[in-house]
């Protein structure tokens, strides 16, 4: 009995190898010489080398991406010829033909772009930076200012306070000396009302004793 399943992954299989000796063959094709081809080319002043011009060809397809690997920083393109690009013949026929292609303009313009790209980014971090510090800047200024503000609110209060407390010491030590001064002038006058009692005839005081009772000492 016959194993299909076999079968069909041993076909699959030569068809796979085919197809991959196809591939190598014709990538190996492409790129014999290219390094000299591609001097050749900028001596005569060419952006690109043309490396194949042909009916389409799906395997120019598969190996492309393997291609540009193997030539970077060189950039491989498969693609449609431009109507400027065409012979009378192909014009006339509308015959559909495609070229493979080997450029190095394509980088050069990748190289001035990144370098552009890369002189904009510098640019902004730089304004990034310059902005950066400004705000801060402000932020510190304000910082200080406020603190300045309170410190000076702060000082003002307590100088306020420290009036305040020495006006009222002020106020005290002026309370105490009219206190005192009360005190001797009443304690004069309790002894010159003790002194005119002791030396004052009785008669006379016997005539003011309502007057000297209503005094209360």
């Amino acid at each position: 009995m016959v194993n299909f399943k076999e079968l069909y992954k041993y076909c699959s299989n030569i068809l796979y190898e085919r197809q991959k000796n196809k591939e190598n063959k014709l990538f190996n094709e492409i790129i014999k010489n290219i390094d000299i081809k591609i001097k050749n080319g900028l001596i005569d002043n060419k952006n690109n080398i043309i490396l194949d011009e042909n009916k389409f060809n799906s395997n120019i397809l598969n190996i492309l991406k393997r291609l540009n690997t193997y030539v970077k920083p060189f950039k491989i393109i498969y693609r449609k010829k431009y109507i400027h690009e065409k012979t009378v013949f192909e014009k006339l026929f509308n015959d559909k033909q495609y070229i493979l292609l080997i450029s190095w303009k394509e980088n050069y313009n990748n190289i001035l772009y990144k370098n552009l790209y890369n002189l904009i980014q510098k640019y902004k971090k730089k304004q990034y930076i310059i902005k950066k510090t400004t705000i801060n800047l402000n932020n510190n200024l304000n910082i200080n200012l406020n603190n300045n503000l309170n410190i000076n609110l702060n000082n003002n209060f307590y100088k306020l306070i420290i009036n305040y407390k020495n006006l009222q010491k002020t106020k005290i030590k002026k309370q105490i000396l009219l206190n005192q001064k009360l005190y001797k002038l009443f304690k004069k006058y309790k002894e010159y009302l003790i002194y005119n009692i002791f030396t004052t005839p009785r008669s006379v005081l016997s005539d003011s004793s309502d007057s000297f009772e209503n005094l209360n000492i």
